[in-house]
């Protein structure tokens, strides 16, 4: 889902910007994309804070939540690649553990 507004705001947003939105899931409706969002907004220098969620980049706690996230997801992608690969190694597709 393209958000016309959000991509021009991100295109305009300057390091020393902060985004500040309502809840999460105004931002974006995967974790995936948020995380990523944020990341790429973060190498840009601009700040990001979500006000239900209290959740704030401008402060150590609140980058400290996006990397430990980022780190999860990060570990999932491999593990599913890694699952990925086996199975197509081994000519079988294997069974989740959950």
């Amino acid at each position: 889902m393209i958000k016309p507004a959000y991509m021009e705001m991100c295109a305009y947003a300057q390091p020393g910007d902060e985004i500040i939105v309502w809840r999460l899931d105004r931002l974006s409706r995967s974790l995936i994309t948020l995380v990523s969002d944020l990341q790429a907004l973060g190498e840009r220098e601009v700040e990001f804070r979500s006000l239900c969620e209290g959740i704030d980049t401008t402060a150590t706690n609140g980058r400290a939540f996006f990397q430990t996230v980022s780190a999860f997801m990060t570990f999932g992608r491999d593990v599913q690649r890694e699952r990925a690969e086996e199975a197509m190694t081994s000519g079988h597709s294997r069974r989740p553990l959950c």
